[in-house]
């Protein structure tokens, strides 16, 4: 709710208590879950929302290598982390001169779409992106 407001420092809040509650959850069963590579994911596009770099790379790889250790791991599932992996190297881009940013940039994306259009074509209007 805190992001469709546009309350940017509380959704930081909100998913850092996220993340660490899923970290617990981990914490107690040993087991990675979904929930957990996703609370890595949106605490990373919440910062992101703040300018707030730091750290968010790591949120992003994190993200990923909780999903390729899922059970029934599909390559689909790497999308987000990509993208905002990608997200993250563009931003870097647009510090001074970082030319080299926006190349990491759109290889990282080019990557994610290429997952996607693997799974649902060319025209992919299914996860409406």
């Amino acid at each position: 709710m805190a992001a469709a407001t546009n309350a940017k420092e509380l959704a930081i809040f909100h998913q850092e208590q996220c993340k660490e509650i899923e970290e617990e959850l981990f914490n107690e069963s040993g087991c990675y879950t979904s929930r957990l590579a996703i609370a890595c994911s949106d605490l990373g596009r919440a910062k992101i929302a703040n300018y707030s770099f730091e750290g968010v790379m790591d949120l992003f790889e994190q993200s990923m290598k909780i999903r390729k250790n899922l059970p029934n791991f599909d390559e689909l599932q790497l999308y987000n982390p990509l993208r905002g992996i990608a997200m993250v190297h563009y931003y870097y881009g647009l510090q001074g001169d970082k030319q080299d940013e926006f190349y990491t940039s759109k290889a990282y994306l080019e990557k994610a779409l290429a997952i996607r259009e693997a799974r649902f074509g060319k025209n992919d209007i299914e996860g409406g992106r």
